[in-house]
């Protein structure tokens, strides 16, 4: 894909000029019962396999639908597939919304 075509699609201005092969995890944060937001946690282990966030959820905010409201946007990074995978199948232990 040409630079500006994935820079347009991301609505980022990165500088993409050499890209690296690395495994990816996009997941949306959602909270698994209704309350009302207290803090989104974050496991030590993932934190710093953050690429990027995008929470837009504040304290106090209502949780109305547990299946399909969501409370922010995280892209994790890793050095291999397999690393990824694991990741993804405890991911609800690492990054959670804790209730009030």
């Amino acid at each position: 894909m040409p630079k500006k075509i994935v820079q347009a699609h991301c609505k980022l201005a990165l500088d993409i000029g050499e890209v690296q092969e690395r495994a990816i995890l996009r997941h949306c944060i959602m909270a698994h019962k209704q309350g009302k937001v207290d803090d989104i946690i974050f496991d030590n282990l993932i934190k710093k396999k953050i690429m990027h966030q995008f929470i837009w959820a504040k304290r106090g905010d209502a949780i109305e639908n547990i299946m399909t409201q969501k409370f922010g946007i995280l892209f994790f990074t890793f050095q291999t597939e397999s690393e990824m995978k694991k990741t993804e199948e405890n991911i609800h232990d690492l990054v959670r919304v804790r209730i009030l």
